[in-house]
């Protein structure tokens, strides 16, 4: 990860050094420093949709429902923009099950 800091020390508004470090740092199971990358991320580059995804991700792992569902409705969004339909419909489903638990849980 000292790359990668080093990285965006150099170039800060890389939108891929912070969602390189964001994706270290879910690996390694710090979910509060993945959101804070992936954030950044996606202030540099706001239709990243992987981004999204991971962010959506780290968020229900850190029980975070709510943003969870916004960040994987807007993975969706943004893959099905690209032309990634598989991975759209893939999310719909994954989206639609988080949002159950937090009306179930709510």
């Amino acid at each position: 990860m000292l790359d990668l800091s080093e990285a965006i020390r150099l170039n800060p508004n890389d939108y891929r050094a912070y969602y390189n470090r964001g994706c270290a740092c879910g690996r390694s199971g710090d979910r509060s420093c993945a959101v804070r990358d992936f954030s950044d991320s996606l202030k540099r580059n706001p239709t990243n949709a992987q981004a999204y995804l991971n962010r959506g991700i780290a968020y229900h792992q850190l029980d975070r429902q709510q943003a969870a569902i916004a960040d994987l409705q807007k993975a969706v969004e943004y893959f099905a923009q690209q032309g990634e339909t598989q991975t759209s419909d893939t999310f719909i489903y994954y989206s639609g099950l988080f949002r159950r638990r937090c009306i179930n849980a709510g």
